[in-house]
């Protein structure tokens, strides 16, 4: 029996565009290349969380696409912005706006 190549995407925010980067320097100069797809079709399962999940929903989108493409994603302020958005102290605390528990 041959083992998985399994791929995990962590989650932690910044975490993505690290693991963007790592990828392009580990398939950069082979006969993958580093397009989304041909990094994808490497594993037989692919794992994510959180930031990990965006990462791995964005190689899905530009699956024809360098990993750069998904690098620039979140080098990008303003798309940064709207999807790891601050939550307010309430928020972040359980309450909703009215000031109950959620």
């Amino acid at each position: 029996m041959q083992p998985y190549k399994i791929l995990s995407l962590d989650g932690g925010g910044s975490w993505a565009l690290l693991q963007s980067i790592a990828l392009k320097q580990i398939y950069k100069g082979t006969r993958v290349g580093t397009t989304c797809g041909n990094i994808l079709q490497q594993f037989d399962v692919v794992v994510a969380n959180s930031g990990g999940s965006l990462m791995l929903a964005a190689m899905i989108e530009l699956y024809d696409k360098d990993i750069d493409e998904v690098s620039n994603l979140f080098l990008s302020e303003a798309i940064r912005k709207q999807v790891f958005s601050k939550l307010k102290w309430y928020e972040k605390n359980g309450f909703e706006a009215s000031g109950h528990l959620v």
